[in-house]
């Protein structure tokens, strides 16, 4: 079972195979095709599977580009995607809630994140991703 920490929720939607390093980039890669043919996951607050490749991840589940703001963008996808941490999804029901994101609530997640600034990310992409997503392939 893939485990997912809230605001990578957005990240695996608009991944277009950019990354912090090779090894990240084909972990998100595999993720994206495990999303694809199972579509389940378990929702965390901390890390997950895409930062088992990450090169930022410290000891301690830290964050070497800053602990405290992954974890609000953490809690801030939970929060406006009306998910609870510890629970188990479905990939179809996130793409059908991310193809619903407000221009506010898609600043709150990601206007402090670095792809966005960017210009890998944006509210329209989301939307897309969304549509595109919304049924795993089996």
């Amino acid at each position: 079972m893939i485990r997912l920490r809230g605001h990578h929720l957005f990240c695996l939607s608009l991944f277009a195979g950019k990354g912090y390093s090779g090894d990240f980039v084909k972990n998100m890669r595999n993720i994206q095709k495990q999303q694809e043919t199972d579509g389940s996951f378990l929702l965390l607050e901390r890390d997950d599977d895409v930062c088992l490749a990450c090169p930022n991840l410290l000891p301690g589940s830290r964050c070497l580009l800053g602990t405290e703001n992954v974890l609000d963008r953490d809690r801030a996808a939970i929060e406006v995607l009306g998910l609870a941490a510890g629970e188990l999804y479905r990939w179809g029901e996130i793409a059908e809630r991310l193809a619903g994101i407000t221009e506010e609530e898609f600043e709150v997640v990601c206007g402090k994140c670095r792809w966005k600034a960017e210009g890998l990310c944006s509210r329209e992409k989301l939307i897309e991703a969304g549509k595109r997503l919304r049924s795993p392939k089996g």
